[in-house]
């Protein structure tokens, strides 16, 4: 049966393909597979990367008519539309969007890209950065109703995770940081085109980081240690009187100065109490007292070694407006895996709870309640007191994101769920019904019709081939289907071969069966030869500072990622349980000598002597903290040396690893702990995308002839 509704565009979604396409998100080799061809010249196959996705084809003797439909959509990234009562679904194969009134799923746009985007509150607005180099791009603001847009900033690092913008929650200011400074921008002047220059939009110094907006559209913002106030009438009475009017009304300061980029603040709806996180390393809850005009009043002040791990996020949610309850997500010590604990700061901390492996926690519109997971549970807690309202077992859980404070959508490994309940007595109003499918683990034609399997376990879903959506099939309906996997029909042959293209694991070729007979390629990019990637290693040195060490390793986990941590004896005798959590992950660990000293300092006598006891002295430092041998690899600190240096530790049996560039298509990446946490997933997406895969340094050494024993 021929598909006869393909991908196409929505008229009210038209606008979002310009939204879209960029590169900004590293994908690995894809295997095509699950093979099966019907009477009337359609194919179902399978393209796995991180998951298995289905596909339908037509097949002519000429080639195929029109680019294969893609017949399943991955939840990577789910948003709601507000003003369309839809749902915008994203991943590497494109971007689509289901509509709830029409019950339909349609692809908007078809391709590998994916890009991170912003919406406004109000839905009207999306902000997203287009890329125009490695790494960086133009932050952009365009309206979801029409094609209009601003180039808010000409040249901005792309963040993979999210678009570094604040929206007032009524959607008339948004908050962006520039070369150091933070700006506003009111949408408005974007339809009346009366924009005034930046310089007259300025609020003060600092990042993203250094603003926060209450719910009652006042924005708060913090340079060094004073807390200010600013009020949406004020904002352009401040931006233009900038010069000699300070940033808002002072409100309040802190105990110690607020650094951007390490700490954090949450607020809560009239912005009377913070929560600051200090560096990743301490808590401070506190209230303000405008009328005084004085310190911060502290009301709770708590270090993350609450958690028994290594933390690399937090959150805070704030229960009846006024008591602050802390989401800390973390890599624990004694089998890495990531753990997510909540605590109440409300007079005291205590535990309230632990989930494994959750989602980014989401909180519904009213800020009521709150969704995550637990392994293969969806769970909804209400903000008050902490209560569980509601728990979906099955499977693992990707995204999910509420449509209103009664109904949400849960994206998952197997299907897209949506899920009603009653907020009186949170009851499902209706069954957890399965949108579409992400993912499947095998499908098939079954007469007429596409039949698909998500799991070994899973029931069997039918795929509606007008409204793009699956169904699942009653034992009735069912009437038995198995796979027959036909690969011949009348007029073609379909089989897996070889692919000259090194990002494809394999390739699908079709044969005609007619007296003309020829083969052509499913996908002709599986017969273009591409360069060998080049090569890149990330190398870390841990000297006096662990933090990020916990968003680090989550990091390289995530792009399976294998880097290389050298460690100063400084770094284990100051943190042993986190240089045994670098052992333990798998990473390399080499050596950076026992000591933070600047080895050709004439002040010392450095000889072969002290180079070689220092290393050992290294080695036991290492072992004591983690019962493992340092690898044979190390360089001096500050990476200070000289070739009786070298040569010294190539006598102790050491490898020097210089920071250089190794050759033309060879790079070491050299990073900090402490400082490269944030910035991490940009880099290695950035390297993916410019053509560079990573390998540990050991390989890179081993190519390279400049460096030698």
């Amino acid at each position: 049966m021929r598909q006869t509704v393909r991908c196409g565009f929505i008229i009210i979604f038209s606008c979002l393909l310009l939204l879209i396409k960029t590169v900004c998100y590293a994908v690995p080799p894809c295997t095509f597979g699950g093979l099966d061809v019907n009477m009337q010249d359609d194919l179902l196959f399978t393209m796995s990367q991180d998951y298995k996705s289905l596909f339908l084809a037509h097949l002519t003797k000429s080639g195929l008519d029109s680019d294969p439909s893609p017949l399943t959509c991955y939840p990577e990234s789910i948003t709601p539309l507000a003003f369309s009562n839809s749902l915008l679904i994203r991943n590497k194969n494109g971007s689509a969007v289901y509509s709830q009134s029409e019950k339909s799923l349609r692809w908007i746009y078809s391709s590998e890209d994916f890009r991170t985007i912003n919406i406004s509150p109000d839905g009207k607005w999306i902000c997203y950065v287009e890329k125009e180099i490695s790494g960086h791009g133009k932050l952009i603001l365009q309206s979801t109703a029409t094609d209009m847009k601003v180039v808010l900033v000409e040249k901005i690092s792309i963040d993979t995770n999210e678009v570094n913008v604040k929206w007032s929650p009524d959607s008339s200011f948004i908050v962006y940081e520039n070369s150091g400074f933070l700006y506003f921008f009111n949408p408005d002047m974007a339809y009346k085109n009366v924009i005034l220059p930046e310089k007259y939009r300025k609020i003060g110094k600092g990042s993203i980081q250094n603003a926060e907006w209450t719910q009652k559209n006042s924005l708060l913002y913090i340079d060094g240690d004073i807390i200010y106030k600013i009020l949406e009438s004020e904002m352009y009475i401040r931006g233009l009187y900038s010069t000699f009017v300070e940033d808002g009304s002072v409100i309040g300061r802190l105990l110690y100065a607020f650094d951007s980029s390490k700490d954090s603040f949450w607020c809560n709806s009239d912005g009377s109490q913070l929560v600051v996180n200090t560096g990743n390393k301490f808590i401070t809850y506190c209230s303000i007292n405008e009328s005084k005009y004085d310190f911060v009043q502290p009301i709770v002040q708590q270090p993350l070694s609450i958690v028994p791990g290594c933390p690399f996020d937090c959150n805070v949610f704030w229960q009846n407006g006024s008591a602050p309850v802390l989401w800390i997500d973390y890599i624990r010590y004694s089998d890495k895996k990531k753990i997510s604990s909540v605590y109440s700061l409300y007079d005291k901390v205590h535990l309230i709870f632990s989930a494994r492996n959750s989602i980014k926690p989401v909180l519904s519109q009213d800020r009521k309640y709150v969704a995550f997971s637990d392994d293969a549970n969806f769970l909804i807690y209400s903000l008050d007191g902490w209560k569980e309202l509601l728990s979906v077992k099955g499977q693992e859980i990707v995204s999910a994101a509420w449509n209103s404070s009664s109904s949400i959508y849960i994206g998952g490994k197997e299907s897209v769920r949506f899920l009603e309940f009653s907020e009186h007595d949170y009851a499902v109003k209706k069954d957890d019904k399965v949108l579409f499918l992400s993912a499947v683990q095998r499908a098939f034609w079954h007469n007429d019709r596409i039949v698909a399997y998500t799991s070994s376990t899973s029931p069997a879903y039918v795929h509606d081939i007008v409204m793009g959506t699956w169904k699942e099939i009653s034992p009735s309906e069912e009437n038995n289907p198995s796979p027959n996997m036909l690969q011949t029909n009348s007029n073609f042959r379909v089989f897996i071969g070889e692919s000259d293209n090194i990002n494809y694991t394999n390739s699908v070729y079709i044969r005609t069966l007619d007296k003309n007979a020829f083969t052509y390629p499913l996908d002709g990019r599986t017969q273009q030869i591409v360069p060998l990637r080049k090569k890149a290693s990330l190398v870390f040195d841990a000297v006096e500072d662990a933090k990020g060490i916990g968003r680090i390793l989550y990091t390289l986990e995530k792009y399976n990622v294998c880097g290389t941590f050298f460690i100063n004896g400084e770094f284990i005798k100051r943190y042993p349980l986190e240089t045994k959590l670098l052992s333990d992950s798998g990473n390399v660990c080499g050596s950076m000598f026992f000591c933070n000293v600047d080895l050709l300092n004439t002040a010392y006598r450095v000889d072969s002597d002290f180079i070689r006891q220092g290393l050992a002295r290294n080695e036991d430092y290492f072992y004591m903290a983690t019962g493992r041998e340092l690898s044979f690899l190390w360089h001096a600190p500050f990476n200070s040396f000289d070739l009786s240096i070298k040569d010294a530790g190539s006598k102790s049996g050491y490898l020097y690893v210089d920071s250089d560039i190794i050759e033309e298509n060879a790079l070491v990446i050299p990073l900090s702990v402490g400082t490269a946490d944030r910035n991490l997933e940009a880099v290695i997406v950035s390297l993916i995308n410019d053509g560079y895969e990573f390998v540990s340094i050991l390989d890179l050494i081993e190519k390279s002839n400049s460096i030698s024993e």
